[in-house]
């Protein structure tokens, strides 16, 4: 477990702290790979990716180093379906044991450090209350206030926060989000989860008198629940608020017997919650599996699956793991009597 002398943050400078470690970070590493003199031991694949935009779809190809360096990993065999409540393992690697040259700091007990195989320029993980040993499973209200609280003091407009629920393509079973900066990657600022305008209003809440409305979409290639807060700054009231409403929504999906993933955006203002069926990978699929993948960025791990991937392809894989909307109307009735007993409505 890492020592005292890490780096505390501030929640309304740290932005630009996260720039200068990060590039330095990966030029550190980047140097060592170029030259060869050693294998790198942060970031594990060059910055170097492809994108193309298909119906509305992003596809993304990481580089061929990064596809060499996964097509030497074992070929595991499968393993079955696992409760997405599994325990914190401290024996399984977790972000307690990242290298130290990984971590930019610290805000408190929440650990913020770079992405061993970043998607973009900027890609961090964020671990709330890193040595609390949390599984990888929201498990209270107040896990989500670090994370809206860092993107609403961001000084950038397309930085997204993405949650992979245990069991919804989640790697590591302790409790962490990616922070990503989606215009370094497609040079957007919106997800194509975020273009959408048809959402469908499912209820309107004001808990401690914060206005908050709360969307379904079943137009979309996965159903989900939208959670928007109305004309209202991030204080501690509002943080307080939304995040007892996006609580009270994850634990209506894990009471259907399913995972999630999650998109927070908006400068925290906006939440996407996404039903997934609950499962298990062993070997990293062809194309992601994850909340990336769910909100429309189809990471492709060969240029050979990027050249065959068009948007029939993309949109049968996502729906595989996907729930159905029978299965999502029973979700939307849990969610609303999560919300109506336990939010001011």
């Amino acid at each position: 477990m890492h020592g005292g002398d890490i780096e505390e943050l501030d929640y309304t400078s740290y932005p630009n702290v996260l720039k200068a470690k990060w590039d330095h970070i990966y030029s550190s590493d980047s140097k060592r790979i170029l030259e060869g003199k050693e294998p790198p031991r942060v970031i594990k694949t060059l910055l170097d990716f492809s994108y193309r935009n298909v119906e509305s779809i992003y596809i993304v190809c990481y580089s061929d180093f990064y596809s060499k360096q996964k097509a030497k990993l074992p070929r595991a065999k499968p393993v079955m379906v696992v409760s997405q409540y599994s325990p914190f393992n401290p024996l399984d690697w977790n972000f307690t044991k990242a290298p130290k040259e990984q971590i930019i700091g610290k805000f408190n007990n929440d650990l913020l450090l770079t992405s061993a195989s970043p998607l973009c320029r900027y890609h961090c993980i964020f671990v709330p209350s890193y040595t609390s040993e949390l599984p990888q499973v929201i498990t209270k209200a107040t896990d989500c206030i670090p994370v809206i609280k860092l993107l609403a003091n961001d000084t950038r407009t397309d930085g997204k926060i993405f949650f992979s629920g245990y069991c919804a393509g989640a790697s590591v079973n302790h409790l962490h989000y990616q922070l990503v900066y989606i215009k370094q990657l497609i040079n957007e600022e919106l997800l194509p989860i975020e273009r959408l305008t048809d959402s469908i209003p499912l209820i309107s809440l004001k808990p401690y008198d914060v206005p908050i409305a709360v969307y379904s979409n079943t137009s979309y290639l996965l159903p989900y629940i939208k959670i928007a807060l109305i004309d209202s700054t991030l204080n501690d009231k509002v943080l307080l608020a939304l995040s007892e409403v996006i609580y009270a929504t994850v634990l209506g999906i894990y009471n259907s017997g399913n995972s999630i993933n999650i998109v927070f955006t908006v400068n925290g203002k906006h939440t996407y919650v996404i039903p997934r069926k609950l499962s298990t990978f062993s070997v990293m699929p062809d194309i992601g599996i994850g909340a990336f993948e769910c909100c429309g960025l189809g990471i492709c791990g060969s240029a050979k699956v990027y050249n065959e991937c068009d948007a029939k392809f993309y949109m049968d894989y996502v729906k595989e793991y996907g729930v159905d909307i029978e299965a999502f109307k029973k979700i939307e009735e849990l969610v609303l009597v999560n919300l109506k007993g336990t939010v001011q409505v």
